[in-house]
């Protein structure tokens, strides 16, 4: 993952409206989105950059995402399932691997999904072989369908060491105080240049749709 500044960003926008010959200036005039907070075409494209990663890394393929090791709270087993919270909010998963099976999971499944209800039977739940990660409804937390019982048993004390890698893209979200945010390194370039779009949407100009078909 690498990183990038609310002031990197309003440097590289601006590169990709003065490359389109778009007049900056032009987006002050009355009318423009934000002018009653007297916010400046600056502060509208540090406002928007998160969302603009969010989005990249949502649509981009597995292959293209780099992770973040997750901080995990919580840990728990019952019934060989591994409970754990996230220390911060997962907008993907990267990876994640049990300490007993040889399968990375790249993506989770939804608690109310039809597969997300079929881990309730322990006859056909997922197992260290074919295992299952499982997102909570409207938590950070997730349930992972199983371990094996000889490694619940190793574990009893220590349920945090049943997991030996989770890694994620984390979902962003504004502050004004943020010194940065982190995006993977492949999708940075896109990520400038869906944030130049959607900037631009703002401002209903019709370029937007330039930036976004060139991610």
């Amino acid at each position: 993952m690498v990183t990038i500044t609310p002031s990197d960003a309003v440097t590289l926008v601006r590169k990709n409206l003065d490359e389109q010959e778009i007049n900056a200036s032009a987006m002050y005039s009355t009318g423009s989105p934000d002018t009653t907070d007297n916010d400046s075409l600056d502060n509208i494209i540090k406002k928007t950059l998160p969302e603009a990663i969010n989005a990249v890394h949502l649509k981009a393929p597995h292959d293209l995402l780099e992770g973040t090791d997750a901080t995990l709270t919580g840990v728990t087993i019952s019934n060989n399932i591994v409970t754990f919270t996230a220390g911060a909010p997962m907008l993907r998963l990267v990876s994640f691997k049990a300490v007993d099976s040889d399968v990375v999971l790249g993506e989770w499944t939804p608690e109310y999904s039809q597969k997300g209800r079929e881990q309730l039977n322990q006859y056909i739940r997922g197992t260290y072989d074919d295992p299952t990660l499982v997102k909570l409804e409207g938590k950070d937390q997730y349930r992972y369908y199983t371990i094996k019982s000889s490694t619940a048993e190793t574990y009893e004390l220590n349920p945090a060491g049943t997991i030996s890698e989770c890694k994620f893209v984390p979902q962003h979200s504004y502050s004004a105080g943020a010194v940065s945010y982190t995006v993977s390194s492949l999708l940075k370039d896109a990520a400038i240049k869906h944030l130049t779009g959607m900037v631009l949407a703002i401002y209903g100009d019709q370029k937007a749709q330039y930036f976004f078909e060139s991610e």
